[in-house]
Formats: structure tokens, C-alpha cells, sequence
């Protein structure tokens, strides 16, 4: 209070604005005259407050006192020892948080022990895990019944296969221009394009023709043609 008071309280939050480890700032004191707490009333205090990145508390004089800085503040308290209650938790309410947060942490790490303890019976109880011979021997016996289907699959196909190589290979021998030599016939090329002949229209007097036969040739000139 007294004369440049107004400044100090500005300068002085002024002044924390520039700690960053600052969460709250309360500004205030006790009851008084309103001459003790008119630099609460003041410009540049009013400014100040209102400027602070840290949030503030105005709390000056009773409940029934206000000045300018309750209004400019981010929140108003009736006291001062009201505003330390608002910023500073109660130890029965820190304890008892404390004790929730222990109990959910405990209870939490026991279902967890629970959940893992139930993981681990029904590992140990598994048939795999209690007679392994017997699950590798049944497995086992999968594989050779698939390796046997296999082959039985495998066989087949090759036996069907084979009986249609051997269809085509009777249909090929069939069409095949030497069975039809063999049976007394030739095939004429006119020469030397050894262009296949099949009608007279084809040749002239005096054309060169290579004649076929099942087992040999022999080239031939056109004398005449009907």
C-alpha cells in the first residue's frame, strides 16, 4: 500500500511473466481501508493483470471488498487464504487419490497376473504339449497318407496321358502321306517349286515333275496331257 505500490505490484507481475516454471499468480493481501487497497484500483495494475500469460487470481481485502483487478483477473477469491485453498489441493484429497490410483494399479496388476496365469494353465494342459510323440506321430501319418495320394494322383494322370499320346500317334500314322504310298500311290511335285500336283490344269508340256514314292523318287518331263 502507499504511494507507488501500484507500480511495484505491475512490475512485480511483470516480472514472473518471465519464469516459465510459474503455473498461477495470486494478487492480493489482507483487509483494509479502501486507501490500503486502492492500487488494486489502479490503471497499471489493472493492465498487468490483464497482459500476464499466467493465469491470475485476485484476491484482495474480505469477500466484501472489490477493486478493479477482480474484473481484469481470471478469477476472483473473496481472501487470500481462499485463493491458496483454490491453487493448492487439500493432503486428505492428494492421499486419497493417491490411494485410488493404488488400488486400480493393484488391481489391474493382478488381473493381469490372473489372465496370464490362465494363459500358462492352458498351455500346460495342451495335448501338444503333454504328449508330443503322439502329436508328431499323427502328423506324420498325415504326411505319408498325402504323399501316397500323391503318387496314386500322379500315376493316373501319367496313365491317361500316355493313352492320349498313344491315340494321337495312331491318328498321326493314319494321315501320314507314307501310309498312303505304301499302299501303291505317288505324290507329284512340279518342279522347281516343288508345288504338290493334284490336277492336270496345273501343268504344262514340257514341265519337270519329281514323283514320289514309298521308297524313292525320280523326276520326270511332260510329253503331253490330257
Amino acid at each position: 500500500q502507499g504511494e507507488g505500490s501500484a507500480r511495484e505490484i505491475a512490475g512485480a507481475i511483470s516480472e514472473f511473466n518471465q519464469y516459465n516454471e510459474v503455473d498461477v499468480l495470486i494478487v492480493g493481501r489482507g483487509g483494509g481501508s479502501l486507501e490500503d487497497l486502492w492500487a488494486f484500483n489502479e490503471e497499471v495494475v489493472a493492465r498487468a493483470i490483464y497482459n500476464s500469460r499466467i493465469p491470475v487470481i485476485s484476491a484482495v481485502g474480505h469477500e466484501v471488498d472489490w477493486t478493479i483487478a477482480d474484473f481484469t483477473a481470471d478469477l476472483r477469491a473473496p481472501t487470500p487464504s481462499a485463493a491458496a485453498e483454490l491453487v493448492v489441493r487439500q493432503k486428505d484429497e492428494l492421499l486419497s487419490e493417491l490411494e485410488h490410483l493404488r488400488l486400480r494399479a493393484r488391481s489391474e496388476l493382478n488381473n493381469k497376473i490372473k489372465s496370464l496365469n490362465n494363459k500358462l494353465s492352458a498351455l500346460k494342459d495342451a495335448y501338444v504339449l503333454k504328449y508330443p510323440l503322439n502329436f508328431i506321430q499323427v502328423y506324420l501319418q498325415r504326411i505319408d497318407g498325402f504323399s501316397h495320394r500323391l503318387r496314386q494322383k500322379s500315376g493316373h494322370i501319367l496313365e491317361v496321358n500316355r493313352h492320349r499320346f498313344v491315340h494321337l500317334a495312331e491318328k498321326l500314322e493314319a494321315l501320314s502321306p507314307l501310309r498312303v504310298l505304301s499302299r501303291g500311290y505317288s505324290i507329284a511335285f512340279k518342279l522347281p517349286e516343288m508345288k504338290v500336283v493334284t490336277d492336270t490344269s496345273q501343268i504344262n508340256v514340257s514341265d519337270r515333275l519329281k514323283t514320289q514314292l514309298k521308297t524313292g523318287s525320280f523326276v520326270s518331263e511332260v510329253i503331253s496331257k490330257d
